[in-house]
């Protein structure tokens, strides 16, 4: 159980961290959402393999490459102890924010 929150845990603060930067450079108008996704099946997060990277209002954000596994990986070579089985994918959305009257 520990395991399985410590992922949404770490996000949350990293995505935090990364909105009180935009919110104290005054110019930023926007901050980063997380868009979390429940998966179906047996997916899991190589360790191994490069992870593509976007950008998100001035950030640039290592997104996870989703791998199917079963007995062994589906998507890669690498090791099945080199898989992090995981439960949701993680999106992220820039949005607006509101003028405060």
């Amino acid at each position: 159980m520990a395991n399985s929150m410590i992922r949404p845990m770490l996000e949350a603060m990293r995505n935090t961290i990364r909105n009180i930067i935009l919110l104290n450079e005054r110019s930023h108008k926007t901050s980063i959402e997380l868009c979390p996704k429940t998966i179906k099946g047996t997916t899991a997060i190589c360790l191994e393999c490069p992870r593509k990277c976007i950008k998100i209002c001035d950030f640039w954000i290592a997104i996870d490459g989703l791998h199917v596994v079963q007995n062994k990986c589906r998507t890669c070579l690498c090791d099945p102890s080199q898989h992090y089985r995981i439960d949701y994918e993680l999106e992220y959305k820039e949005i607006e924010n509101s003028a405060k009257p």
